[in-house]
């Protein structure tokens, strides 16, 4: 976060990277370290050996964040049953087509 504010990132990139661990602790903009949340959720299941369907996702995501809906829903962000699946979907899609962004952040 602070190398963000030294190369001068807007605020909401600043906000989402330091404090996507502790939301709470930044009650102004929650709703850019939650969208961080689930990217970093999604790319450690992404790593997981064994195969991940739409329940072991659910599941991992109650796990691992607890929270996680209820404050994603307080921000008024969408979340239809098949949302996560389709997030997840689309990583292994962009993951197998070689995304050169995601091989560089990957490394």
């Amino acid at each position: 976060g602070r190398l963000l504010k030294h190369w001068q990132f807007p605020e909401t990139l600043i906000a989402a990277v330091n404090f996507h661990h502790a939301i709470q602790d930044n009650s102004n903009l929650q709703i850019y370290p939650l969208v961080i949340q689930v990217a970093d959720f999604l790319s450690l299941m992404y790593d997981q050996d064994e195969a991940v369907d739409e329940q072991t996702l659910k599941t991992a995501l109650h796990d691992h964040l607890p929270n996680f809906e209820e404050q994603w829903h307080q921000q008024n962000l969408p979340m239809e049953e098949i949302t996560l699946e389709s997030w997840y979907a689309w990583l292994k899609v962009d993951r197998a087509h070689g995304s050169d962004i995601l091989d560089i952040l990957a490394s």
